[in-house]
């Protein structure tokens, strides 16, 4: 199993906080590969400038009202926690999160909200896709050890993340 919605709780009372949060509170940086990126993903180089912007743990998410309401009705306690903005076009590379932090994302798209989210896509060795993650309000599991990543459409893209040690099964 690659990804699936998240259904066992029921969030409806959060999104138009988080939205809010999303679309206009957070201060967004440019992302830059660490340690950790290179470890799961050897490939890359470290400390490189992405084009994806982020706001973590490490800057505050973790203190944001919502996220703690989020967080305290779920089974397991997250690793990581942010918010990720995608310009129209960019492509976040085909990698593996590191499966100690996040064997699993819980992901809460909050722009746009509609058929314009880009799928999360699945590959196999090849680079082929096996499988894509579909979007609609409702959060969504996914497996952050198949290999992942998009190529974003002509929409910026917003999304709030969870990134837990239980992977996929355990849920």
């Amino acid at each position: 199993m690659n990804w699936c919605f998240y259904e066992d709780i029921d969030f409806s009372d959060c999104y138009n906080e988080l939205y809010n949060i999303g679309i206009n509170h957070i201060n967004y940086y440019p992302y830059k590969t660490t340690n950790k990126t290179i470890e799961s993903n050897p490939n890359y180089s470290t400390n490189v400038l992405t084009d994806m912007y982020i706001f973590t743990e490490k800057d505050g998410v973790l203190d944001i009202p919502i996220v703690k309401k989020i967080i305290e009705r779920l089974p397991f306690r997250p690793n990581t926690a942010s918010f990720i903005k995608l310009f129209p076009n960019v492509v976040m590379p085909i990698h593996i999160d590191d499966p100690k932090l996040r064997a699993s994302h819980l992901i809460f798209p909050i722009y746009p909200l509609d058929l314009n989210f880009t799928t999360t896509k699945f590959y196999n060795k090849k680079n082929e896709i096996i499988d894509e993650a579909k979007f609609n309000i409702d959060p969504v599991l996914i497996n952050t050890q198949c290999r992942h990543g998009l190529i974003n459409n002509l929409f910026t893209r917003i999304q709030f993340n969870l990134g837990f040690s239980e992977n996929i099964y355990d849920w």
